[in-house]
């Protein structure tokens, strides 16, 4: 009897003491998760001004710079505080708006909310856009499709000088550096296509009157010489694609990353592919060119602000060259023949695309990418929409008193998600028949 008795008791004390410790290490665990910073939720900037007024900043130009402010980044786990921090307007049309956008620029590379060290930053105010979701749908797409430099950004509630600024979308900047444009060799340069602000910038012209501007270099020495020899490709290129010479087209640019450029662009029905931000890289002299990172969506996925990016029938894979209009009211489809046409006062939009959209091969190229990186995954791509609607709701309603977004005739953020899940998915059966299904049936099986 007494034996049974010490067994129970040795028993017991071993079950309570693995209680113990279960306990422990579930208070342990919860104790990590309270610790660690959650980024799904807007964090909160602040930025304390020094020797000037955000009101300066605002009426200024927008490449005046302010250094010697501090900023303050709050997360769920605590504050960090950095010194020295230099903040200057950005953008085109973003900085006409009452709501601005900005860039900050630290002395040495910071890592902020997760996201890989950099000296410089941008703060977009997405005031075009009533979701405040399209540049973050962007990032989500690029590392679903897999481009070489796919931006990062992160949701933040900005305040200056104790003053709130409303909902912002912390950015990497589209440059050559370590963690984002990562070219290496002397000759290695960052190129832009702006056809759109030509008249403002120093242009290389192509034989087509595209207006293609230096980014950034790895060597500012070397940029010209760089720029020469990427001009060269560039209208190689558009020669080749022109006349369908695909192998020609296969030597001076990397296909697939054209395709998911093309794929991205497209799917989002961005207004300004082909016109503006379209960044391409070429790491040397003898490297091919390369396209990406994609920029700048906050017009694209159907972006109802403006009524004439509206896409009701999904009817073309080219969406973002038809839907442009000309000072005519004519679009590039010809609604009557349903050849695509080119008039005087639509030059500033790159052909490119269009010429290699008509080369099957290219075509080919593209649906390959898509079957193998996006068919399939709407309802991933649409939850994604869900969640991160969830988590800035909040913010993003404070952000739509203050600036008084969605008003009469606009959509306030919750008709703006709505509307952005409908669109997705009309947008993913269209490109499910035009890429996915409709393609594969003229491709081996043992490449399905």
């Amino acid at each position: 009897m007494m034996q049974n008795l010490k067994r129970f008791f040795s028993l017991l004390m071993l079950f309570l003491l693995l209680s113990l410790v279960s306990i422990a290490a579930y208070f342990a665990q919860e104790n990590l998760m309270a610790k660690k910073p959650n980024y799904d939720i807007p964090s909160k900037i602040e930025i304390f001004l020094n020797g000037t007024t955000f009101e300066e900043i605002n009426s200024g130009s927008k490449t005046t710079e302010y250094p010697n402010n501090t900023l303050e980044i709050t997360t769920n786990i605590g504050t960090d505080v950095y010194q020295n921090v230099t903040i200057r307007g950005r953008g085109n049309s973003s900085w006409t708006r009452d709501k601005k956008p900005y860039q900050i620029n630290f002395s040495s590379p910071i890592s902020l909310l997760g996201m890989p060290k950099e000296k410089k930053w941008v703060l977009l105010a997405g005031d075009f856009d009533n979701s405040d979701m399209r540049n973050d749908i962007l990032r989500y797409m690029e590392n679903m499709v897999g481009t070489d430099y796919a931006v990062d950004g992160r949701y933040v509630e900005l305040y200056v000088d104790n003053e709130y600024v409303g909902l912002y979308y912390l950015m990497n900047k589209v440059e050559i550096e370590g963690n984002r444009v990562a070219l290496s060799d002397p000759y290695g340069i960052l190129v832009e296509l702006e056809n759109l602000h030509s008249n403002h910038v120093e242009c290389y012209e192509s034989i087509e009157s595209d207006c293609l501007v230096i980014s950034d270099a790895v060597d500012n020495d070397n940029a010209d010489g760089s720029m020469n020899e990427f001009m060269t490709k560039f209208n190689d290129l558009l020669t080749a694609a022109k006349k369908g010479n695909y192998k020609k087209v296969e030597e001076v640019a990397d296909v697939e990353s054209m395709a998911k450029y093309f794929l991205i662009a497209e799917f989002s029905v961005n207004p300004d592919a082909y016109v503006s931000s379209m960044f391409m890289t070429m790491d040397g002299l003898d490297d091919k060119i390369h396209f990406g990172p994609n920029w700048d969506y906050d017009f694209a996925f159907g972006n109802l602000r403006w009524d004439w990016h509206y896409i009701a029938d999904f009817h073309s894979p080219y969406e973002s060259m038809v839907q442009k209009k000309s000072a005519f009211g004519e679009t590039y489809l010809n609604p009557e023949t349903n050849e695509y046409e080119v008039y005087e006062a639509d030059q500033n939009v790159s052909k490119l695309f269009y010429y290699l959209m008509d080369i099957p091969e290219f075509e080919d190229e593209v649906c390959r990418v898509y079957r193998e990186r996006m068919s399939g995954r709407a309802e991933e791509l649409l939850d994604f929409v869900r969640r991160q609607a969830a988590n800035i709701r909040d913010a993003a309603l404070r952000d739509e008193e203050l600036w008084l977004r969605g008003g009469i005739g606009v959509m306030g953020f919750d008709d703006e998600v709505e509307y952005l899940l409908d669109w997705i998915a009309k947008r993913y059966d269209f490109f499910e028949q035009t890429y996915g299904v409709r393609r594969a049936i003229n491709v081996p099986q043992n490449m399905l």
